[in-house]
């Protein structure tokens, strides 16, 4: 994570209730070692920030002193589903002001390729229609506390003028299901990425033949 500067599904809870969003914003303190063999600890300037990022090409980290972000004991996930992944994204700026802990997008490119490939069969009755869906999570003290706050959004965008499909989960495993799903996006579209790579190089031999 350091080394891509990751940020990923829960960098809004960093960002809305911790520093900011990315691994970098986390970093305090780092113990690098240079490839002519200087073992040294940054951070008391923007150095250390500096190197988070670069994916090893400056230096390597041996060690590293992050900020910790308090975690919601309790959380809860409203899928929506919208006719298209590009409305989907519109009504993210409206979502965030909800301050959600965890915000990502899935398409119906993805959950077709999950599909044909068995995966996470169980998934699909916990979908609410769409071609396009955020899932959006909140966290709480409590479940109540987290359910309250999922509502609240709820209730703004039905008074919007293109609501869309919701589905409130209140059950952990469900919840762990659509999680699955949206971090088997690799796994699902790999082989086809593949199948297309070897039929691309047959392509480029014969023409070069």
């Amino acid at each position: 994570m350091l080394g891509n500067n990751s940020c990923g599904v829960h960098s809004v809870l960093a960002e809305f209730y911790g520093p900011d969003p990315t691994s970098a914003h986390q970093v305090e303190e780092l113990e690098i070692l240079t490839y002519d063999g200087l073992r040294a600890r940054v951070g008391s300037t923007q150095v250390a920030r500096a190197l988070v990022g670069s994916e090893n090409t400056c230096v390597t980290i041996l060690e590293a002193t992050v900020r910790l972000i308090p975690n919601p004991p309790s959380r809860s996930l409203l899928v929506l589903g919208y006719p298209s992944v590009y409305e989907a994204g519109d009504h993210v700026p409206e979502i965030r002001e909800h301050k959600p802990v965890g915000l990502e997008g899935m398409d119906s490119y993805l959950i077709r390729y999950i599909r044909r490939n068995h995966l996470h069969p169980e998934a699909a009755a916990l979908l609410p229609e769409g071609e396009g869906w955020l899932l959006v999570e909140f966290g709480g003290a409590n479940k109540h506390e987290a359910d309250d706050q999922a509502r609240a959004l709820m209730d703004r965008l039905k008074k919007s003028h293109r609501s869309p499909w919701m589905k409130l989960l209140d059950n952990p495993p469900q919840e762990q299901i659509i999680w699955r799903v949206r971090e088997s996006g690799l796994e699902a579209t790999a082989p086809r990425a593949r199948r297309e790579r070897h039929l691309g190089g047959m392509g480029r031999r014969r023409c070069s033949s």
